[in-house]
Formats: structure tokens, C-alpha cells, sequence
């Protein structure tokens, strides 16, 4: 049997923005995907055509990358737009579930907070509430993000340049790893280098403390984070644990932050479960 057929659109937001989305397969709760930091619908690839053939897949290229309007090195913008351009998509298509990886996972949560009859279910890949860290007494956390609450890594200035791509790769990837890339890798990094700034400068400034996120209760809710992930990820997910008790939690063996990429395989079938019992 042949895939379902996606439909391919550019959205205008409500924030005068054009954001790309993708519409697949069928079902009374459509199952939105959205993507991390630096990355693009194409995070999805290898996830679309298994949940299509079941569920409504819907997935969005936030503003910057993909096919949705690009960003220009500092121009502004803001994770406001972004999740408005979410609640535009779930709009046009209805209350859905929704799955968010890293920055998609903390836009996903703001959603479900801000606008709950827009969200049936919660699937959180790491949501990167950094702000909300930034208030716990945490020193072994704090101190792996310093670079974060660095006034220069924050400063405008020095946001979306190579010093401050490399600084943001090495974080996430291991120390390093940016001098290992080859040109045209880092060339698709910068290109972007603006927009991540803009998303790591917002979430890391986010007041909401994690009691803010009791609300979602009433959601069913699924957190999975990677065994080998960064500290902060991993008290991010034990925050949110504590004050959603009724969430199920998920740990994927050997996963950094970008398990979606690296372990396809253990994800899909937490998701394919996940939609299952919803």
C-alpha cells in the first residue's frame, strides 16, 4: 500500500509571518510534530509515513527554517511569533495531539498552557524550559548552563555569530564537535545561527516557574528524555515529573538531546504507544 498523499501549504500567521506546514494521512485528532532548534520538519522524516498510516500527521517548519519564511541576521523576532504560527496551524486544523522535541517542546507546552482547547495531549522530548530551571537552587545544573545566563552569550552582539553558534553546537553535541564539521554543515548552521539565538534568549528569560505547568494535569501526558542527555534536560524532565504525577515518563538507553535523530527507532514505538492510549 502506497503512503497517504501529504498536502503541502504556507500558512500566514497572525503575526503577518509565513509559516510551511504538512498535512498527511487522517483522523478525528490530528497529531502535530514540532521540530527543534536548528532543525526542520525533516526532523519527522522517518516518523511521518509510520503514524500517517494511522493518524492525521501535521508538521510545521518554524519560522527561519525549511520552507516557512526565513529569518535575516538581525532582523527581529521573537518565540511569541512562533507560537502564534502554532496556534494558527491548530486553528485550521483542530484541538490535536502534540509532540514537541527540545525548543518545539517548550512552544508545545506554552500552547497547552495558553490555549488548552487547542490540546488533547502532551508528548515532551526535552523541553528546554531554561527559565523555569533558572529559578530552582540547582548549583549542578546552573553551573553546566552558565555560559547561558553569561550577559554575553545572551548579548544581542554577540548572538548568531560563529563564536556563538560554536558555543551552542558544543553545548549540545560535545565539546568540540564544531571544529569537526565540514563546510557546508557549518555554512547551514549560520545560516540559522540568528533565529536559534533569538529561541535560546527567549526560553532562557522565560519567568514561568515549573508550578505554572500543574495546569497540564489534566492532560494525558507522555516526557522522554535520552540516559546520556545534558544535566539541565535531565532536571527539566524531574522537575515536570514532580509537579505532573500522572505523566508517563521515558527513558531512552544511550540517547543524548537528539534522540529523534539518533534513535528513531525506540522513539517511534514510545509514540506509536503513546497514540494508542491518548
Amino acid at each position: 500500500m502506497s503512503p497517504p498523499a501529504a498536502a503541502e501549504s504556507i500558512l500566514s500567521t497572525r503575526s503577518g509571518r509565513q509559516m510551511a506546514m504538512t498535512d498527511v494521512g487522517s483522523g478525528d485528532e490530528p497529531m502535530l510534530l514540532v521540530h527543534a532548534s536548528g532543525m526542520s520538519s525533516s526532523e519527522w522524516r522517518k516518523y511521518v509515513p509510520v503514524l500517517s498510516a494511522r493518524s492525521r500527521v501535521v508538521t510545521v517548519d518554524l519560522l527561519g527554517y525549511g520552507r516557512s519564511e526565513p529569518v535575516v541576521f538581525r532582523s527581529p523576532i521573537s518565540a511569541r511569533d512562533d507560537q502564534d504560527g502554532l496556534l494558527d496551524v491548530l486553528e485550521r486544523v483542530g484541538p490535536s495531539r502534540i509532540i514537541g522535541h527540545s525548543y518545539g517542546g517548550y512552544l508545545a507546552a506554552k500552547v497547552a498552557l495558553e490555549s488548552p482547547e487547542l490540546v488533547r495531549s502532551l508528548v515532551l522530548i526535552e523541553p528546554v524550559l531554561f527559565g523555569a530551571l533558572r529559578l530552582e537552587n540547582d548549583a549542578q545544573a546552573a553551573e553546566e548552563l552558565a555560559h547561558l545566563y553569561d550577559p554575553v552569550f545572551l548579548d544581542e552582539g554577540f548572538g548568531g555569530t560563529e563564536g556563538w553558534m560554536q558555543k551552542f553546537i558544543d553545548y549540545w553535541s560535545g565539546q568540540g564537535v564544531w571544529a569537526t564539521l565540514p563546510d557546508p554543515a557549518r555554512r547551514a548552521n549560520m545560516s540559522v545561527a540568528w533565529k536559534v539565538y533569538c529561541e535560546v534568549r527567549d526560553l532562557s528569560r522565560d519567568p514561568r516557574p515549573f508550578a505554572d505547568y500543574r495546569s497540564l494535569n489534566r492532560l494525558p501526558i507522555t516526557l522522554i528524555r535520552g540516559s546520556q542527555t545534558t544535566v539541565s534536560a535531565r532536571r527539566i524532565l524531574e522537575r515536570l515529573a514532580l509537579e505532573l504525577p500522572s505523566a508517563r515518563t521515558f527513558v531512552i538507553e544511550g540517547a543524548g538531546h537528539m534522540s529523534p535523530l539518533t534513535h528513531s527507532k525506540e522513539l517511534l514505538e514510545i509514540l506509536e504507544g503513546a497514540s494508542q492510549t491518548d
